[in-house]
């Protein structure tokens, strides 16, 4: 009976302790959604950025509901939302880079809207926090997040010719540079 008495116990604060870190990263999941909802808030409408989208969308024939903005708040492209989207800008590298640049990033992100990588990310990060005892679903959370980034500029690459993956390969230099000069890098 004492044997039973301390399984059932340590069954019980394991149970408890299951319960109350997984509330604490389902809290941090979506305290992260509504801090990245506040991004979209704080970003600014520019032409040149939503005259270059418009182009983009009908290139690629993407149909989904996109805005683009600058923004202070971040220091490297992002891309936010599931349904409706919209592809953030860092102000303080708009004036550094070329209008070919610009369009590989915005092709970049609209090709992360293609593939369905925020929504397949947000499933993702809601399943890591059910497991979150185990370390093969974080290694493999962070390694798909690499191979979505490697795949959009896969993509990217198929979709233009020879000269313009050398122009691509010399944007992703230029913006990882201006955006670790500006504190970190997101892709």
């Amino acid at each position: 009976i004492a044997n039973s008495f301390t399984a059932d116990k340590i069954k019980l604060i394991l149970l408890w302790s299951y319960i109350l870190i997984l509330t604490m990263l389902l809290i941090h999941l979506l305290i992260s959604l509504i801090r990245v909802r506040k991004l979209k808030i704080g970003g600014t409408q520019n032409d040149l950025l939503t005259k270059k989208l418009q182009s983009l969308k009908v290139k690629l024939k993407i149909k989904s509901k996109i805005e683009i903005v600058e923004s202070n708040l971040i220091p490297s492209p992002t891309l936010i939302g599931i349904h409706s989207f919209t592809i953030l800008i860092p102000a303080n590298i708009l004036g550094n880079i070329s209008h070919a640049n610009l369009e590989d990033i915005i092709t970049h992100e609209l090709m992360h809207i293609k593939r369905k990588d925020t929504l397949v990310n947000l499933i993702y990060r809601f399943v890591a926090c059910l497991y979150f005892y185990n370390p093969f679903i974080w290694l493999a959370y962070f390694t798909m997040k690499k191979d979505m980034e490697s795949a959009c500029d896969q993509d990217v690459l198929i979709k233009s010719d020879f000269k313009n993956n050398i122009s691509y390969a010399e944007s992703l230099l230029l913006i990882t540079k201006l955006c670790k000069q500006n504190g970190q890098v997101n892709h």
